[in-house]
């Protein structure tokens, strides 16, 4: 959708919908060259050589497609599209024509399925996928657009709660291991291997870039107080836990570096350490807000305006925080409360003036 501004300088777009800055999240891992989807190159092959559809699906082709669709529907998204959809071709286009979740996913957002299947990312079914692109407020503030999906969970979360939450900062094996009391390999196995976890990607991250050059295992920070809280194998020494972690839980662990911010953790603001710390950025990724209707999906706007105007001295607010983003409808509203500006959508674009 164009922006176009009549009164105002006819040379400043009030919005656009890429990034005003660059914060290397795993929008920047090459996911297409990473994990390539041959969604496309299937549909083709049924198209022309009908005989592909007539492979069987052995004892699950006896169930209706109903209960099949919904059983396919729990699996998560790296065993639904790695396992059962390489079976052979008859699965291939059971999960590509039956399953319209799965299908505007890989129309409106493929990077989001290449992200999930490249840092295995289990905790979660199609379905849930599906609810969170379709809710379009953060989950923690349920106020502002929620720009991106937090991978480890499948939360949708806005830039302001990303950035301040000690909730969307990871753990390292080392600290799950002080906290839980189990070993690295124990972690990932039986039981234990439901506590949500990712394995991060090498590459670039965080506002300043830094290099992560092993792939780790990253697990999401409620969880693993949780299932400590629970378990019998949690050291004696757990009941500080929290504590524990605010003294050693630092910057740089994903390549084995020492925090010098004692506090790291109990710093919520946008300038503090944890705010730049990798971990956050290495499981998440953009995301879309689907309609009721599902045929089109709203990315959301920054504002120009506020990125021009911010001030980095005195502006804490998160409304004029600018790098923000809003929805179609939510970005007429905040230029019209932040801005004094009038704007009405019309089918050909938007148009504001003063």
């Amino acid at each position: 959708m164009e922006i176009v501004e009549e009164t105002i300088h006819r040379s400043w777009l009030v919005a656009t919908q890429k990034r005003v800055s660059i914060d290397f999240t795993l929008d920047d891992a090459r996911l297409e060259a990473r994990c390539p989807l041959d969604n496309s190159q299937q549909c083709h092959r049924l198209v022309t050589r009908p005989q592909y559809c007539r492979c069987s699906l052995g004892q699950l082709g006896v169930l209706p497609l109903e209960i099949l669709t919904k059983v396919l529907l729990a699996l998560d998204l790296p065993t639904l599209t790695t396992s059962f959809r390489s079976v052979n071709s008859r699965a291939m286009n059971l999960v590509d024509n039956s399953l319209h979740q799965y299908r505007r996913v890989v129309k409106y957002c493929p990077d989001i399925l290449r992200a999930i299947i490249s840092i295995n990312a289990r905790s979660f079914d199609c379905t849930t996928l599906y609810k969170a692109l379709s809710t379009e407020k953060c989950e923690s503030c349920y106020q502002r657009f929620g720009a991106y999906l937090y991978l480890i969970t499948c939360k949708r979360v806005c830039y302001f709660c990303l950035m301040s939450g000690v909730e969307y900062l990871p753990l390292s094996v080392a600290h799950v291991s002080g906290y839980t009391g189990l070993s690295g390999q124990e972690l990932l196995e039986g039981e234990n291997w439901k506590i949500p976890c990712i394995y991060s990607l090498p590459g670039r991250y965080g506002p300043y870039a830094a290099v992560s050059i092993h792939r780790k295992w990253l697990f999401d920070r409620q969880a693993v107080f949780d299932y400590a809280a629970s378990s019998p194998t949690t050291p004696a020494s757990m009941s500080g836990a929290r504590e524990k972690e605010k003294e050693n839980d630092g910057v740089g662990i994903l390549h084995g570096q020492a925090d010098d911010n004692a506090n790291a953790d109990t710093n919520t603001s946008f300038s503090g350490t944890t705010a730049r710390e990798m971990r956050r950025y290495a499981s998440i990724i953009s995301a879309p807000f689907f309609d009721s209707t599902g045929q089109s999906a709203d990315w959301g706007f920054y504002c120009h305006i506020c990125d021009r105007d911010y001030d980095y001295d005195t502006s804490i607010l998160p409304e004029s925080h600018w790098k923000n983003k809003y929805a179609k409808e939510e970005f007429i509203d905040h230029l019209k409360k932040q801005h004094d500006i009038t704007a009405t959508i019309r089918e050909a674009g938007t148009k504001v003036s003063r």
